[in-house]
């Protein structure tokens, strides 16, 4: 299992984490969606301010999931409720596939109240092209439902191995929202490309600049992976124009990972142009490296250990500011995963900030699932 800090850039992770998936079997991934399951997972996080529990709980038949998420904070009074999240998807046939989600929030009287609504459709066609529509609503005073934003995405293949994705947002401006009157913000495109077990992807991104109606240059983003027998070096590198409107790079993430005697180790150093207690001097500075280690000698228990380093104020030097360790022990009754998170104190010494306990009767053989919240 791998774990990535909050500041590991997002598109980085979705290639680390989506690549290998291409060798899964599509064979076993059907008879996986199409099994009749059922199971829950409970999470106990602990930490500096009052505990959290969160029980999820995922049923699976046919071509039917339901998912609720009933997330609880301690008081005085025992655990009280904080939100719920309530999602079904159906895969209406070969090429569509709808799912509804809403999201609650006690109201004064501890009552259930309806604070978000997402539908969202996936339509994925014979010839490779594909489209997500993707909309949020919030209720009205009145009762009504109120579109707030909307996202489509669209994806053709552009060549042999290659792919392009074109991606919109529109958020209500300040008309009612129910008739749909809604202004695009933000638009990306992105083109993907794989090469035997290499994948590069670049992506560029542009928002509304309403003074001229039309779009402006936000960001440039640049992905490679590389694939050396068991080992893999990913790159990410962001470039953003400057008031002149010439690009520069602002940031480079690189990545390598090795795969040696049963155990993983991954080196993950972010560069920036903007250093803590610095002015820019126009040069990328390492501001902060994560190393990753996960082994797996023992049948059915996984250790990771996650150290990260981060620019001391002070004395302007990597220092270790945060370790994490996570167990994940597995059987055929489910899983068990304890992950504690200690941060250094002023004095150098380390504290533990939070331990998170998670129980899952998840039956094998069935790929992991991600939480509404957490997508």
């Amino acid at each position: 299992m791998k774990h990535f800090p909050a500041s590991f850039p997002p598109r980085l992770i979705a290639l680390l984490i989506v690549w290998p998936g291409f060798m899964v079997s599509l064979a076993a991934q059907t008879a996986a969606n199409n099994a009749e399951q059922s199971w829950t997972v409970t999470t106990v996080v602990k930490g500096t301010g009052s505990p959290v529990r969160k029980t999820e709980k995922y049923s699976k038949s046919g071509t039917k999931t339901l998912y609720t998420e009933h997330v609880e904070q301690l008081g005085p009074d025992g655990y009280q409720p904080s939100y719920d999240i309530e999602k079904e998807t159906v895969r209406e046939d070969a090429t569509t596939t709808r799912s509804t989600a809403r999201r609650y929030s006690p109201d004064g009287s501890g009552r259930k109240q309806l604070v978000e609504a997402t539908e969202e459709e996936t339509k994925h066609l014979s010839n490779g092209e594909s489209t997500v529509v993707r909309t949020t609503s919030n209720p009205t005073p009145e009762g009504d439902l109120r579109i707030v934003k909307r996202e489509v995405a669209k994806t053709r293949t552009t060549g042999p191995g290659s792919q392009q994705t074109e991606t919109s947002i529109y958020l209500a401006d300040s008309g009612d929202g129910i008739s749909g009157n809604l202004a695009p913000v933000w638009q990306t495109q992105e083109e993907q490309k794989r090469s035997g077990n290499d994948l590069t992807k670049t992506s560029t991104t542009k928002l509304a600049d309403f003074g001229s109606g039309g779009f402006k240059l936000a960001e440039v983003t640049e992905n490679t992976v590389k694939q050396d027998g068991e080992n893999r070096t990913a790159e990410e590198s962001a470039s953003r124009p400057d008031f002149e409107g010439n690009l520069s790079e602002v940031s480079r993430t690189v990545v390598h990972e090795r795969q040696s005697h049963g155990q993983s180790v991954e080196t993950a150093e972010t560069y920036s142009l903007d250093v803590p207690g610095r002015t820019r001097d126009g040069q990328l500075h390492l501001v902060q490296r994560v190393t990753t280690t996960v082994r797996g000698a023992d049948a059915g228990r996984t250790t990771t250990e996650q150290q990260i380093e981060q620019i001391d104020p002070d004395g302007l030097a990597l220092k270790v500011m945060t370790r994490v360790s996570d167990v994940v022990t597995s059987g055929p009754a489910g899983t068990e995963e304890t992950r504690t998170t200690s941060v250094r104190n002023p004095d150098g010494n380390f504290t533990v900030t939070s331990t998170e306990e998670v129980k899952s009767d998840q039956p094998p053989g069935i790929p992991p699932q991600s939480s509404p919240s957490n997508q």
